[in-house]
Formats: structure tokens, C-alpha cells, sequence
């Protein structure tokens, strides 16, 4: 019987390595910068923070009555929602759109926007809620059309096994 081997340890150092460690160290920030701009990608573009301001503020911006502001929130024909006091709170690009098309005679809001009593941020949700529905069918599909894939590919895994059950029986024959 041998004796055992003796195993003699070195003491290692990093010394002379440091910029090593400083390049995998960039390297890691770089990949978290890169997935919080990938996070910020899927965010819809359209989707932006919105002013609300009081409708006499509007009023005021645009030389327009108070009145007429009003009424034009309550027809949903711009973006505004009542805040806690019940007044209304309209957005003011909305409104600066609205007196451009105006001079056109073409405005007209879609349905799915705000008739006076639904909140921007609502309108907003909702056509999240579309996107978010849409991309969840488009995964659907392809999550049928993979276990289709897979359910082909193990028949066909099956059906070579057999192949080769025979190859080798035959072999064994002769």
C-alpha cells in the first residue's frame, strides 16, 4: 500500500488582476442598463404622463368661457375627468387639439374615448388592457402551435425507436 500523497497548498493572490475584476464588474452594469432600457421599451410610446389642469385655466389658455369648456368635457369631445370637488380637470393638449381641428370641421372623438365621465387614466388602462389582451393571444397561439410542434416530434421519435427495434431484430436474426 502507498502512503499517501502529501498535497501542499500555494497561497494565491489577486494582485496585479484588478482590472479584471473592474471590466467584469462594467460588464455587469452594462446588462442591468441594458434591461432596464429593454423594460422601458415595452412600455407603450403612446402612453405619456398627462397635465390635467382646472377648466379655467384652460378657459384662460386658450380665450375660451369656462362654460364652453365645460361643456365641450361633458360631450367627451376633449380628455378630462372630474376630480374630488366634482369639477372638471381637462387636459390641456387635448384642448389645443381640439381648437386646431376645429378650424376643419373634422373633429370627432372616438367612442372608446372619454365621455365626460370617464378619467384619462381609465381611457388610458383600457387601451393597455387591449395591447396587453392582444400580445396574450398572440403568446397563446404560439404556446398551441409549440405542443402541436412537440406532439409531432414525439411520434415521429417513437415511430424511429420502432424502426430501430427492427433494425436491431434483424440483425439478431441473421
Amino acid at each position: 500500500m502507498e502512503p499517501a500523497k502529501e498535497i501542499k497548498s500555494e497561497n494565491t493572490s489577486t494582485e496585479g488582476m484588478e482590472h479584471i475584476f473592474a471590466q467584469e464588474e462594467f460588464q455587469e452594469q452594462e446588462q442591468i442598463l441594458a434591461q432596464e432600457q429593454e423594460e422601458q421599451e415595452l412600455l407603450p410610446q403612446d402612453i405619456q404622463a398627462v397635465e390635467l389642469v382646472p377648466v379655467s385655466s384652460a378657459a384662460e389658455a386658450f380665450n375660451k368661457t369656462r362654460r364652453y369648456i365645460s361643456k365641450l368635457a361633458k360631450d367627451g369631445r376633449i380628455l378630462a375627468e372630474k376630480n374630488d370637488k366634482n369639477q372638471w380637470m381637462v387636459e390641456l393638449e387635448s384642448v389645443r387639439c381640439f381648437f386646431q381641428e376645429e378650424r376643419t370641421k373634422e373633429r370627432t372623438v372616438p367612442e372608446h374615448e372619454n365621455k365626460g365621465n370617464r378619467s384619462v387614466r381609465e381611457i388610458l388602462e383600457q387601451e393597455r388592457i387591449k395591447e396587453l389582451k392582444n400580445r396574450n393571444e398572440e403568446l397563446e397561439q404560439e404556446v398551441r402551435n409549440a405542443h402541436y410542434r412537440l406532439g409531432y416530434l414525439e411520434n415521429e421519435m417513437g415511430r424511429k425507436e420502432e424502426q430501430i427495434k427492427l433494425l436491431e431484430d434483424r440483425k439478431h436474426k441473421t
